[in-house]
């Protein structure tokens, strides 16, 4: 009896030793099952965030492109009204040199003109002073030409009544 109960008290021994590790895994597993869950639960939560974040990134890269696209635009359309605006600048750059040529002409001709203004009033100031002379001298003559022509007429009307009265 002593093999066979030696035996069987190593078998009790195994067996007490095999449920208590059992009931060691069982809990383990119960632990380790609750981890997954918990580990399912979280995977879960990170997935869905996961979805939403690229959704966002999505919907933030459409945005950036159309916002990209938006300023490429406008920097296309600032770059065409600048090359507008360098053109007419030029254009008008050019046409003020051309006014510029133009006035300085005009005030040429407006120096001589005055020049010849200056000229042509003292000519006219020199006219009008021999008009003025020729006038005095003209009413002078005329005054003289009267005086002769009374005196004449006197010396004619003299010499009549002389004629008359030397004729028998």
């Amino acid at each position: 009896m002593s093999k066979d109960a030696t035996y069987k008290s190593d078998l009790q021994k195994q067996l007490s030793a095999y449920n208590n590790r059992i009931e060691q895994l069982e809990c383990e597993k119960q632990q380790l099952s609750g981890d997954v869950q918990e580990k399912a639960a979280a995977s879960e939560r990170n997935s869905r965030e996961l979805d939403e974040l690229q959704r966002r990134l999505r919907d933030e890269e459409d945005k950036f492109q159309r916002t990209k696209r938006e300023l490429e635009n406008k920097i296309s359309d600032l770059d065409f009204e600048k090359s507008t605006l360098h053109r007419q600048k030029t254009s008008l750059e050019s046409d003020l040199e051309a006014a510029n040529k133009e006035i300085g002409g005009l005030k040429s001709a407006v120096a001589e003109l005055t020049a010849a203004q200056s000229s042509v009033r003292a000519e006219l100031d020199a006219t009008k002073s021999r008009l003025s002379g020729a006038q005095d001298q003209i009413s002078s003559l005329t005054s003289t030409v009267a005086d002769r022509e009374a005196s004449i007429s006197a010396h004619a009307r003299l010499l009549k009544h002389k004629r008359g009265s030397t004729r028998p």
